[in-house]
């Protein structure tokens, strides 16, 4: 029964938040806008992580099954594929390669923060 509130909660905040984003007037995800939802209602302390923790899990654990159907789908088109697929490739290269520079780049930020803020005196976790 706990992972079916957990479920409704989760359904109830997607669905929200995708009228939310069809009443906009540019176009937005609304699942951009539940992922936001959802951190402010943690982030307000409304709602502990924990309970949505078993419903989460078991979402997680199942993700592949979201991505088969599109993967199938793409075999309808491979023929369209196969004449983009040297652009296709160098697209995925070159993003996946500023993927990983953006994300370095990011944490040697966050690192170098982190150590100037314990250098100034920051707030002891003692």
């Amino acid at each position: 029964m706990r992972i079916l509130r957990q479920a409704a909660i989760l359904f109830a905040v997607c669905v929200v938040c995708e009228g939310i984003s069809a009443l906009l007037p540019f176009p937005f995800p609304g699942s951009v806008l539940s992922m936001v939802a959802l951190f402010l209602i943690f982030a307000s302390k409304r709602l502990k992580l924990s309970d949505l923790q078993e419903t989460s899990g078991l979402l997680l654990n199942n993700m592949m099954l979201v991505f088969v159907p599109p993967f199938v789908s793409v075999v309808n088109y491979l023929d369209v594929l196969k004449s983009i697929a040297v652009q296709f490739l160098v697209i995925i290269a070159v993003s996946t390669v500023l993927t990983f520079l953006v994300a370095s780049a990011v944490v040697s930020l966050v690192f170098r923060l982190q150590s100037r803020f314990r250098r100034e005196g920051g707030v002891s976790h003692d």
